[in-house]
């Protein structure tokens, strides 16, 4: 479907020992010189595989030749002309690839670790910080509504121009201080490590999610 959003997900067995032969064997020299400006190979393995998504997502779309346009904008958000919207997101094991056509969308990936969720106050407004503080497990809220955030702050493309704290977190989605779009959020489940959300200014009613076989 046209407007159908699609996941593609990478497990990395061994990030801290780099990208695999697979990924080497395949990477373009053009992304191989950008990935070795990276110091640690765990952030060149996370690098290799966000690009060999992307280029999964193109062969899909029949378009893999595209890869060639990869370029980014004012804000540094990487995009394809003429292409469909993607954004790629990675923390631990995982990498992961958002792509849609006709709308924005956004990803957002993170490693659960211990924190103290009531430190964040810049991040949540006075209602948020007290919900998730009530809640059962404040620490999952926390990761579950700050990649909520973080995923809207990508899908609308200014990044860390955006302060998270301008997110306001609704039920099934968000509003941004100054934008009068509604930006919708769907959970992810990888795995009981990482929290997930991809985010998108349109609903998210047809949402595939991949996991590539590395084989």
């Amino acid at each position: 479907m046209e407007t159908e959003a699609k996941v593609w997900l990478w497990h990395l067995e061994q990030p801290h020992e780099g990208p695999s032969e697979r990924l080497l064997e395949w990477m373009p020299q053009a992304f191989m010189r950008q990935m070795l400006q990276y110091k640690k190979l765990d952030d060149q393995a996370r690098f290799a595989a966000g690009r060999y998504l992307l280029f999964h997502a193109l062969r899909e779309a029949g378009q893999p030749e595209a890869l060639q346009e990869l370029t980014t904008d004012a804000f540094g958000r990487s995009f394809i002309p003429n292409m469909p919207d993607f954004n790629i997101s990675h923390s631990g094991n995982w990498v992961g690839l958002a792509w849609r056509p006709s709308a924005r969308i956004g990803l957002d990936i993170e490693l659960k670790r211990a924190l103290d969720p009531s430190a964040f106050t810049k991040q949540f407004s006075p209602s948020e910080m007290q919900a998730m503080l009530a809640s059962p497990n404040p620490l999952e809220a926390f990761f579950k509504n700050w990649t909520r955030k973080e995923a809207a702050m990508k899908a609308e493309g200014r990044g860390m121009r955006i302060a998270l704290h301008s997110i306001r977190l609704a039920k099934h989605g968000a509003r941004i201080d100054g934008d009068e779009r509604f930006w919708y959020y769907r959970p992810i489940t990888i795995d009981e490590g990482h929290a997930c959300h991809v985010c998108s200014d349109n609903p998210l009613t047809n949402l595939s999610v991949w996991k590539l076989n590395q084989a």
